[in-house]
């Protein structure tokens, strides 16, 4: 009966619909493993400094201390609120 089906198609389209993932035919190594893994780590982010108030910025973005882009004043800086 399983000849029939597979011979006939509907249980092959059936596993492909189905979802049915491929399975590794061999365990991989622990060295293999690691050396995948060895490439997946962050990155250290690179900050500049701001030409304007020379604070530490990430590239291509406004500047959070004095809102500058480019030398342009973008965003307005925040007054700071008096305490009372």
């Amino acid at each position: 009966m399983l000849k029939q089906m597979v011979l006939c198609g509907k249980y092959v389209s059936g596993l492909i619909k189905g979802g049915l993932m491929p399975v590794p035919k061999r365990r991989h190594s622990h060295s293999r493993k690691n050396k995948r893994r060895s490439q997946f780590k962050l990155n250290p982010l690179n900050y500049i400094e701001c030409p304007k108030c020379h604070t530490p910025k990430l590239p291509h973005r406004v500047c959070p201390n004095c809102g500058n882009y480019k030398d342009v004043l973008v965003v307005p800086p925040k007054e700071e609120k008096e305490k009372t």
